[in-house]
């Protein structure tokens, strides 16, 4: 029995290299700023590697050049996203969801280097949980009023909830 489950082993990590080894990243030019293509070990998708807008790919929850843009519910179309690309659904978010991602430090550490951007208020200069939560917008309606569900990485875990119309939030864009 012992055997089996070793060659088990075995045999999922030779399918996750084979699934890394026919992975070439493509370069999106979009907007004026270059992103890289990345993909998930866990559910094969393929995202941007950064939130739109942001300069860089996070190194850590201090890297201002990370957050990149900030979105209104109201204003998000199918031409927000590259060619492509979409915004992702909750339900492919949750997909990505592993015992390794349990909060904003583990959120930072993935392979999606999520960026702890907070939310921006519609009030000039109006910044909160800038630094420590990453709040992003999925596609999925939250309700009848055009409230789109967030997912949120914070310091105490992962939480679900609708979007409030106050805020605009960060975007991170899957592959068609």
């Amino acid at each position: 029995m012992k055997n089996i489950l070793v060659l088990s082993c075995m045999w999922v990590a030779f399918l996750n290299a084979q699934v890394e080894k026919d992975f070439t990243s493509e370069t999106i030019v979009h907007e004026g700023l270059t992103y890289k293509t990345i993909k998930s070990q866990i559910s094969n998708k393929i995202w941007l590697d950064r939130n739109l807008g942001a300069q860089r790919v996070c190194i850590n929850k201090g890297d201002e050049k990370c957050r990149g843009a900030y979105f209104d519910v109201k204003s998000i179309t199918n031409n927000t996203c590259p060619k492509n690309f979409r915004l992702p659904t909750m339900y492919e978010y949750s997909a990505e969801k592993s015992r390794n991602l349990r909060d904003i430090n583990t959120a930072v550490k993935s392979f999606l280097k999520m960026a702890p951007a907070g939310v921006e208020g519609k009030k000039h200069n109006d910044k909160r949980a800038y630094g420590y939560e990453a709040r992003l917008l999925t596609s999925t309606p939250a309700n009848n009023r055009g409230d789109k569900v967030i997912f949120t990485f914070h310091n105490f875990g992962l939480e679900v909830k609708a979007s409030d119309s106050y805020f605009s939030y960060s975007v991170r864009c899957i592959n068609n």
